[in-house]
């Protein structure tokens, strides 16, 4: 903050230049995540489901990095950051839709199934997955007629939550938009911060 109330450089420098020196360290942690967890998982065995996987699991670490970066700077001390980021991040995991399905969401706080960090993630990865295997049966019912009636598809798994193949494209901007929106919050708590610094 001294330096950039003095004029030493920039608030804009400091944020390109976090923004670029942490864009691959972070590929690097999300690939480090991703390729023993896709294929002990069991995923879908392709190349280019994987190579999504990975790019989704990347701005997920992007997005939360920002919103880190955002919170750190509304907060006056170590203490009261570290309390509102594992707040603010335990209620975006718990309206993203996995724990308590949007539906069963209080109207007053649908709002925050919206703004939820992980619930694009959630409904991207799942597209990614049952697209890859829309055809695949997963649950089936013998009878007289039909000795093996298939009841479950993947397609019926993204119908059951509104998804299909384009939805996993617009949630992607969406999490991109999400990792610029907390990037340029950050940014201009910074500069006001900065510009209330004295010398």
């Amino acid at each position: 903050m001294k330096e950039a109330s003095r004029g030493a450089y920039k608030i804009s420098s400091y944020m390109i230049a976090n923004t670029i020196v942490f864009l691959p360290f972070l590929f690097a942690v999300a690939l480090l995540f991703a390729v023993p967890v896709y294929w002990l998982v069991g995923l879908y065995p392709s190349v280019a489901a994987f190579a999504f996987f990975t790019f989704v699991v990347w701005l997920i670490v992007l997005m939360a990095s920002s919103l880190v970066l955002f919170l750190s700077a509304v907060s006056p001390d170590f203490i009261s950051g570290n309390s509102l980021i594992c707040t603010v991040l335990g209620a975006f995991f718990l309206f993203s839709g996995y724990f308590i399905p949007k539906e069963s969401i209080p109207k007053y706080w649908l709002f925050m199934y919206y703004v939820s960090i992980y619930r694009y993630p959630l409904d991207t990865l799942l597209t990614n997955e049952y697209c890859s295997i829309s055809s695949e049966c997963f649950s089936w019912h013998a009878n007289d007629q039909f000795p093996s009636e298939c009841l479950l598809t993947g397609n019926d798994v993204l119908k059951s939550r509104g998804l299909d193949k384009d939805t996993r494209w617009i949630n992607v901007g969406i999490m991109f938009g999400f990792f610029v929106f907390y990037r340029v919050l950050c940014w201009i708590i910074l500069c006001r911060r900065a510009s209330k610094t004295t010398i």
